[in-house]
């Protein structure tokens, strides 16, 4: 699993267009795993799918570093590669 998941960070720290058929389709496999996206690729095409992988990016953050607070206008979404976050709701 550790190179799996390094192989996955390499795969993503290259540019998109530097991306291999390969890589592609690594990315492809791994991503369709998780349940969310599983119904969203049901419904693309597969080169919107390729697109959508040479689109996807690696952040790294710190231990308690604030990624976003609520309000924000939405221009990505995450998937969580390792580790784990806490999301805190303001109620008003």
């Amino acid at each position: 699993m550790e190179d799996e998941e390094f192989n996955l960070r390499l795969i993503l720290r290259k540019p998109g267009k530097e991306r291999s058929y390969d890589d592609l389709l690594q990315l492809r496999s791994r991503i369709s795993n998780f349940d969310l996206l599983k119904s969203t690729f049901a419904g693309l095409h597969p080169r919107q799918v390729d697109e959508l992988c040479r689109n996807l990016g690696i952040e790294e953050f710190q231990h308690d570093e604030i990624i976003f607070n609520q309000g924000d206008v939405g221009d990505k979404f995450y998937i969580i590669l390792t580790g784990s976050c806490v999301i805190k709701l303001k109620y008003q």
